[in-house]
């Protein structure tokens, strides 16, 4: 069965490490640009 079905995806993990930094990661799939992997670290000051 081949319809050019999409899956759509969005999977992710924060830590906190401190009360002011935030380290995270998400692996996603829009279904336009396959699968893709963000990284992000956010400081509160």
């Amino acid at each position: 069965d081949n319809d050019n079905a999409n899956t759509i995806y969005n999977v992710g993990a924060r830590f906190h490490s401190t009360q002011q930094l935030s380290l995270g990661a998400d692996f996603k799939n829009n279904g336009v640009y396959g699968q893709q992997i963000v990284m992000s670290a956010r400081f509160a000051f």
